[in-house]
């Protein structure tokens, strides 16, 4: 069975259930890592390299709070 990580991360925004991002330095294991936080309670770490794709999103996010 497939799991698209980034799509449901990613839907979840759209759909403005973002609630919290935290930058932390490392996160089990995955230096430099963006935590995003949704209204669900779920949570999702993004690794640095894939963080230029969320950046219009989170910026929709920031525009949105």
């Amino acid at each position: 069975m497939y799991y698209n990580y980034h799509g449901i991360i990613k839907k979840k925004i759209k759909n403005g259930l973002l609630t919290k991002v935290e930058f932390k330095r490392e996160y089990h294991g995955i230096k430099n890592a963006t935590l995003l936080f949704f209204n669900d309670g779920s949570s999702y770490p993004i690794r640095e390299e894939r963080i230029p794709e969320y950046l219009e999103l989170l910026e929709l996010f920031k525009l949105k709070k």
